[in-house]
């Protein structure tokens, strides 16, 4: 089924809803042993998206914020717009970690304030500070879209990646 809808997407039907979204075989790499290009099959997708996790310190809602970010990107390989979402409320939960980790200020301080308090306190290292603010530009944009945007399956691993490199590393003390 290579149709799609007016909107470009795949067209979600009772029959293919649990289909992989064609879109997601145009993606992948090449096996180094036979030179063939592979596509990304639904348990690697499976692999790369659930082999980020949190470390059991992080606080219990930013665990639920992160588990439906995560999971959302799992399900992308049915329907691939929703990979982009998955991506950009990652940006969200990063900014509610650090307001958890930061709650004892007593007021809620803007992203920015956070990150700027977070850096002074010793909580984010200096050499963050440029990665922090990216995420917080990437959130500040995802929040206030113009255009839908799309992210390849790499960019969103990635983001998953930095998002819990950057959350584990809040509260995980040993880092």
């Amino acid at each position: 089924m290579n149709e799609r809808s007016p909107t470009g997407h795949k067209p979600l039907t009772l029959e293919n809803w649990t289909q992989a979204d064609p879109v997601m075989h145009a993606f992948g790499g090449y096996d180094l042993n036979t030179g063939q290009f592979q596509s990304i099959d639904r348990d690697l997708w499976a692999r790369q998206v659930l082999a980020c996790n949190l470390v059991g310190a992080v606080p219990r809602e930013v665990h639920r914020l992160f588990d439906v970010a995560r999971g959302t990107m799992l399900y992308a390989y049915f329907f691939y717009p929703v990979m982009t979402l998955a991506a950009e409320q990652l940006y969200r939960v990063v900014d509610a970690a650090l307001a958890a980790r930061m709650s004892h200020r007593g007021r809620r301080l803007t992203f920015a304030a956070r990150i700027e308090a977070a850096i002074q306190e010793g909580v984010i290292p200096k050499q963050d500070e440029i990665r922090w603010n990216a995420t917080r530009h990437l959130r500040n944009i995802a929040s206030h879209a113009e255009k839908q945007s799309i992210y390849a399956p790499g960019m969103a691993l990635n983001t998953l990646a930095i998002a819990t490199e950057q959350i584990n590393r809040l509260f995980d003390r040993t880092s």
